[in-house]
């Protein structure tokens, strides 16, 4: 029997279940938790007997189930549906459909308008069913829909999907959100190494007594590849240094600490491994168009002392180089390995049998040896095209951690075996390049399409899928080009896999020369920045805030502008490019400043100014002490910390807690702090009774869904309530109509920020707006704070 906690016949009880449900869902400890609470509460209020979440995979060509409840004596049915392919949910979102809504009331007489789509529905017994979009912009992200709910609650379920799907949205969108935020900084865009700041933080996180191998590479001549061979063969080149690293170290221990220089930080890796393997990536090296230097050291314990340790490789490496200079730009001459390189009639023979310690290879040849042979085998390949192939392990060092490295040894093993099968029987050549890394290549013809080369890799990636979340994962790239070489299709390849890595559902990349290119323009703008910002070509508008009861302004943000002399950049691209580098600090640092002359200005000039917020980033507590810095600019400009406010993201406060006391630090000082963002990722009850806080600002994803008799008015009055309840009033971003400003007042909203009344001005008409009296709402001297309730 269906427990309904509310009958939901009445408009003002429907708006109760959402308001329930939604608080259910907020007060959730985790996003990963919050959804389920969501389905439960409304699948049980309306009667159903399931309720889910398909969510479209990153590779958007089929929907995974990421969510389900079901009632008691209901079972789960997202094994049997996993996976449903874009073609069968396009009735989801459908040019016919613009309400977001599917709606049917007896999916057994649907059959003879769609016949798949009833029988993929009929495997979960289900009778009826309503569905909603759920999308992120314009763009199809997933689709939340309830089994059988009870036919007397029907109409009121489809009432209110378009409330309920708003809100999942914001909910689900919190794991992509938190993702991003944890990496923040911390991965470096073109080449997919750890940064500097990575560098320092997992160093200062290893135990003492560990040991540890460090390599510093320094790129000598990479400005001449960039003149004589463009900015293109510059990247490729870095590119190409990280994955010679990856070979032989894990992803986490390498790092791009400048623009061409790396680091290898090998922790726990014996002295013998670690000059071995150093040798091997030296011998890669050296096959590069620029020379490479390199510093290595090895210590039995790091201690607290790894940046001596850093500052010794790096003096190494710089010796390393000028020995290099000395030598008038040559290398030292290397012995040949044994055997040679092959002849042009040396083609690679698969009877061979590789051993190397425990790991019996098959027919894969060793790394120097594929390489060599590879490039014998493309000046004879007869074919259109060349077709290379990245093979990795997910997780495999976790893998040998769980099973026991003579599985992980088995494993190997089972793959090398079946690369020397498709090359055998497609007259490739296939390869062992360390650790859990194969390669193989293999000619493919001119009208084999993408589609049926991923069919062929996914057949057989089938065969090696022992266990959950370890089956491989590669990266592809087809190419005419010969000329290209070995290395470089490989490198390509690696590329192309690192999108896949870690993916449960997808497991196939191709090289996306586009995608490679839209990276490369983001990382030249990366680079601009530092120069922009000593140039002056960073700056700020102000967009007000106004009281929506007395239509008066009473404060307003600083909004940061990136103009070239040339062009405007888009805001989110540059702002987005430096939080990901950790460089925001610097411009955000920059328009602190910027806002507290111009405060000062004002002054002078005989204006009463009104605060003016300015935002900070979770990567502003790393670099900053904030309550230091505040303090040094509210006295170097001779201002009261009231005229500043302090916008601090949702996503900074759930995802660091420990930034509460420096929060709690700048509000006894006098500034006042605002919660940017609400509602854009993820917030509970609960954190926001505990963090340090007095202005709350929803999200303008809000404003969009103001007013429509649908239930979502129910989910922002809640909020407005809620905030008012623990003493803050709220601002509301994004209102651009008339109908969304009189519905938000109805609501009890304080202040609204948008188009209707200001959009982003200059700083001399914003001047000139403080200079009319009748606009602005002023307080009272010293009481003067950003967002007082009337």
């Amino acid at each position: 029997m269906i427990n309904h906690v509310l009958v939901p016949t009445p408009k003002d009880a429907v708006s109760g279940v959402i308001a329930t449900a939604f608080q259910a869902a907020m007060s959730a400890t985790n996003p990963r938790t919050a959804t389920p609470a969501l389905l439960k509460v409304i699948g049980e209020s309306f009667g159903a007997k399931r309720g889910y979440v398909y969510q479209l995979a990153a590779d958007g060509r089929e929907f995974v189930c990421a969510y389900e409840w079901c009632v008691d004596g209901v079972e789960p049915m997202s094994e049997v549906n996993h996976g449903i392919t874009m073609g069968m949910a396009a009735r989801w979102f459908g040019d016919d459909n613009p309400r977001s809504l599917v709606a049917i009331r007896d999916i057994g007489k649907f059959n003879e308008v769609s016949a798949g789509y009833a029988a993929l529905f009929a495997l979960r017994g289900t009778r009826s069913q309503v569905l909603g979009k759920l999308l992120r912009g314009n763009h199809p992200m997933g689709v939340l829909g309830f089994d059988d709910p009870d036919p007397a609650y029907f109409d009121a379920l489809c009432s209110s999907m378009y409330a309920i799907c708003a809100f999942a949205t914001s909910t689900i969108n919190a794991q992509h959100l938190l993702g991003q935020i944890r990496t923040a900084g911390m991965v470096d865009r073109l080449t997919g190494a750890g940064t500097r700041m990575g560098f320092y933080q997992r160093a200062e996180s290893l135990p003492a007594d560990i040991c540890v191998g460090m390599a510093y590479l320094d790129v000598v001549g990479l400005q001449g590849v960039n003149d004589v061979r463009g900015w293109e063969a510059g990247d490729d080149l870095l590119v190409s240094i990280r994955l010679a690293l990856i070979t032989e170290f894990n992803d986490d221990q390498v790092f791009r600490m400048a623009g061409d220089e790396f680091l290898v930080f090998a922790d726990g890796m014996p002295e013998t491994s670690f000059h071995m393997a150093m040798r091997r990536v030296r011998r890669r090296l050296d096959e590069f168009s620029a020379y490479v230097a390199l510093g290595i050291a090895w210590q039995p314990r790091i201690g607290d002392h790894y940046n001596q340790m850093l500052n010794l490789t790096w003096l190494s490496c710089v010796n390393d180089k000028q020995e290099w200079e000395h030598r008038g730009g040559r290398r030292l001459s290397r012995p040949v390995e044994d055997g040679g390189d092959p002849s042009d009639d040396e083609m690679p023979r698969y009877d061979e049998m590789v051993i190397d310690g425990q790991l019996d290879l098959g027919g894969c040849f060793r790394s120097d040896e594929f390489f060599q042979r590879a490039s014998v085998w493309v000046r004879h390949v007869d074919a259109p095209r060349v077709c290379a192939m990245a093979f990795d392990a997910n997780y495999f060092k976790l893998y040998n951690d769980i099973f026991g490295r003579d599985a992980g040894n088995r494993l190997l093993e089972s793959y090398a075996k079946g690369l020397t099968r498709l090359a055998r029987h497609y007259h490739g050549v296939a390869g062992y390049v360390g650790g859990d890394n194969f390669v193989l290549m293999v000619p493919s013809a001119a009208d084999t399409t993408d589609e049926r080369i991923r069919e062929i890799i996914e057949a057989e990636l089938a065969f090696y899928d022992v266990a959950e979340g370890f089956s491989p994962a590669c990266g592809v790239v087809v190419t005419s080009d010969y000329k290209v070489g070995p290395t470089i299709l490989y490198d390509r390849a690696l590329v192309a896999m690192q999108s896949v890595k870690g993916s449960y559902t997808n497991h196939v990349a191709f090289y996306d020369v586009d995608r490679y290119h839209h990276e490369r323009e983001n990382q030249m703008l990366l680079m601009r920045t530092k120069e922009a910002l000593a140039q002056g070509e960073f700056f700020f508008v102000l967009q007000p805030k106004v009281n929506i009861r007395t239509n008066k302004v009473v404060s307003a943000e600083a909004l940061v502008r990136w103009f070239t002399g040339e062009e405007l950049i888009n805001t989110g691209r540059f702002v987005n490019l430096m939080e990901s580098s950790g460089y925001i600090f610097a411009l955000d640092r920059y328009i602190w400043d910027s806002v507290c002359c111009y405060q000062r200005h004002l002054i002078d000039a005989g204006v009463t100014p009104v605060p003016i917020s300015v935002n900070v980033s979770r990567i502003d507590f790393h670099f900053t002490d904030l309550a230091d810095h505040f303090r040094g600019l509210v006295e170097r400009y001779r201002l009261d910390p009231s005229l500043v406010g302090i916008e601090v993201t949702e996503s900074a406060y759930s995802e660091d807690a420990s930034i509460n006391d420096e929060i709690r630090q700048l509000q006894r000082m006098g500034f006042t702090i605002l919660m940017d963002d609400f509602g854009s990722g993820y917030s509970s009850l609960n954190m926001l009774r505990d963090v340090a806080l007095d202005v709350l600002k929803m999200d303008k994803g809000f404003v969009d869904h103001v007013a429509l008799e649908d239930g979502s008015d129910a989910i922002i009055s809640s909020i407005i309530r809620m905030a008012h309840m623990l003493g803050m009033p709220v601002i509301m971003e994004g209102v651009e109509t008339k109908e969304q400003r009189d519905a938000l007042l109805a609501m009890g909203c304080d202040y609204i920020q948008g188009f209707y009344y200001y959009g982003p001005i200059d700083q001399g008409a914003f001047e000139d707006l403080l200079r009319k009296g009748d606009a602005v709402e002023r307080g009272h001297g010293d009481s003067v704070i950003l967002g007082a309730n009337d």
